[in-house]
């Protein structure tokens, strides 16, 4: 056998060296950071002539100087990413950096996290960078996306762990249908931190802790590092020991183990058609029918299973051409029929009709009973708050059916808003144990974009009169405040009678029809005498003789409209 001698290479001191797709079958290119920041690109020859030679050397073009340039972790299946580098600045900006033909470097993303005293960062090539920052009351941990826009500051999860566990090492992996898991390395754990499906109920961090490797239980040696190998498993060093690690948990509503990038991917996957999330994007995009559709099978389906077979109930899925069309395109799909199979049965001999009868199924008898059923027996592939607000949907769904043909698109996605609303509101009044209003989705007003789809819609009329049932009625100033009802009122008149109409109430809410509740809104209108007049009524008022004698002054004169000014 022929031996070959090692080949040799004079640099100068090096931070970081790495390896760097691609590697052909001749050549392994590796990159490496001087202290300096210079970056050297090196060509490692295979035999039968191998030679190690300094491809070129180069800088990054950066706007400010670097703390430190990191390797991109090349985490994605079967894709090799763009990004090779990360550069941290001492003001917090993050850079990512692409390899150019030649020695140059392009800047293919920007984040200004404004933390400073970075004192650890890693990247993944799916472009989610976790910095570590050293703070008196510990260490925080921050993870953010690259997509940072005027609406949003790219911070996805931050959270601040105790000095007596400092952070050692951070990881990315990934699951084959790229969902990120992070694991962050302690003195003797290892803590697994997941990518949390995103809701529009919940006020909750992008990020969840997953699970947690005790290495304590296996050696005195605090871990030193800790690297993702083939099948989900951790290689972690501890003193002379390596320690090989593969997570298992065990699923809510079953005994068996699953690895880590399955039980990841299910909880961050695609969803049933039954989840809310799914119902509720359904109903935005005037989708109504297909969600009766849905509810209507749910309960159909339920109503015949056994508590076992319910525990690993699944829904046949709908064909992908009912979620393409809205209602409005409805008829004529239902006049074609299309003999479409299954998209899960291109293969099957049994034929299945496509067309469900489950709008003929809904109906409020049937949702009052699925309700029910529900309540007692919740699914077993939802959460505790996802089960809650499948209910809500029901719910909301029943009540926007009524007035969904009066409607236009805006109008029935703002209906949808302040009845989840609503809704969610009422349910959070039933206390639940170790989980907290705002995790259970409870809100003081809706959504500023939600207040958005009232403000286009031409059936604002409409809308006012169902924004008030919704308010029992009566709405007060807080009810118009948390419905947004004077962002997206467009006639002047109608904004003036409504205000009228809300000063009214405020004056009649309590017992005592205390003029202070609503002389404010009667001054906005202009109408001082009327407030006047209210004041006198109120003889059992403390501050009537005050209130008296101010408002009988004539405000057109200077003084008087400066002293008004003073005091309002």
């Amino acid at each position: 056998m022929m031996s070959i001698s090692p080949s040799k290479l004079s640099l100068p001191l090096l931070t970081s060296l790495f390896l760097i797709p691609p590697n052909h079958d001749h050549i392994t290119c590796l990159i490496g950071v001087t202290e300096s920041f210079q970056i050297l690109q090196i060509h490692a020859i295979h035999p039968p002539d191998p030679s190690l030679v300094v491809q070129s050397t180069s800088s990054l073009p950066n706007l400010s100087k670097p703390i430190m340039i990191l390797p991109v972790d090349p985490m994605i299946w079967n894709r090799t990413a763009s990004e090779l580098l990360l550069s941290v600045s001492e003001e917090g900006d993050l850079e990512f950096w692409a390899a150019e033909a030649g020695t140059s470097w392009k800047r293919t993303g920007h984040v200004a996290t404004g933390r400073k005293e970075i004192i650890k960062a890693r990247c993944s090539s799916a472009k989610k960078t976790v910095l570590v920052v050293r703070r008196p009351d510990g260490d925080e941990v921050s993870i953010w996306d690259s997509k940072e826009s005027q609406f949003s500051s790219g911070l996805e999860h931050s959270q601040i762990f105790p000095t007596d566990t400092p952070v050692i090492d951070l990881d990315w992996t990934a699951t084959p249908d790229g969902q990120s898991i992070l694991a962050i390395g302690f003195p003797h754990h290892i803590l697994l931190l997941y990518q949390q499906r995103m809701t529009y109920f919940e006020q909750e961090s992008g990020w969840g802790v997953f699970g947690r490797i005790e290495i304590g239980r296996i050696t005195r040696h605090p871990i030193a590092d800790s690297i993702w190998i083939s099948q989900a498993q951790m290689l972690t060093g501890a003193g002379h020991q390596m320690i090989q690690a593969r997570p298992g948990f065990s699923l809510k509503g079953g005994t068996t183990s699953k690895d880590l990038f399955e039980t990841v991917a299910r909880k961050n996957g695609p969803v049933p058609h039954y989840h809310p999330q799914m119902l509720l994007q359904c109903l935005l995009w005037e989708k109504v029918n297909l969600v009766k559709q849905i509810i209507g099978r749910l309960a159909r389906d339920l109503k015949y299973l056994t508590p076992e077979e319910r525990a690993v109930y699944e829904m046949d899925p709908f064909p992908v051409y009912s979620f393409l069309g809205s209602d409005t395109q409805e008829e004529s799909v239902q006049l074609l029929k299309p003999s479409v199979p299954n998209e899960l049965s291109l293969f099957d001999n049994d034929s299945q009709p496509v067309v469900e009868d489950g709008i003929d199924g809904f109906s409020p008898a049937v949702v009052s009973k699925l309700v029910a059923d529900l309540e007692d027996t919740p699914l077993h592939d939802l959460g505790a708050n996802e089960n809650e607000q499948l209910l809500v949907l029901l719910q909301a769904t029943l009540a926007i059916d009524e007035h969904r043909r009066a409607l236009d698109a805006d109008g029935l996605r703002y209906l949808i808003s302040i009845r989840l609303f609503y809704l969610i509101n009422e349910r959070v009044q039933i206390p639940r144990s170790n989980v907290s209003d705002r995790q259970r989705g409870f809100r003081e007003r809706i959504r500023y974009r939600d207040m958005v789809w009232a403000f286009h819609s031409s059936s604002q009329e409409i809308l006012l009169d169902a924004s008030t049932a919704a308010c029992g009625g009566k709405m007060t100033w807080n009810d118009a405040r948390a419905l947004g009802v004077f962002l997206w009122l467009n006639s002047i008149e109608t904004v003036k009678t409504q205000f009228e109409v809300i000063a009214r109430n405020q004056y009649m809410s309590g017992e005592d029809r205390d003029p202070s509740a609503c002389c404010l809104f009667y001054f906005a209108l202009g109408k001082v005498r009327l407030v006047l007049g209210l004041w006198r009524q109120a003889a059992w008022h403390p501050e009537q003789s005050v209130m008296l004698k101010f408002l009988a002054n004539d405000f057109d004169v200077p003084r008087w409209r400066t002293a008004a000014l003073k005091n309002a």
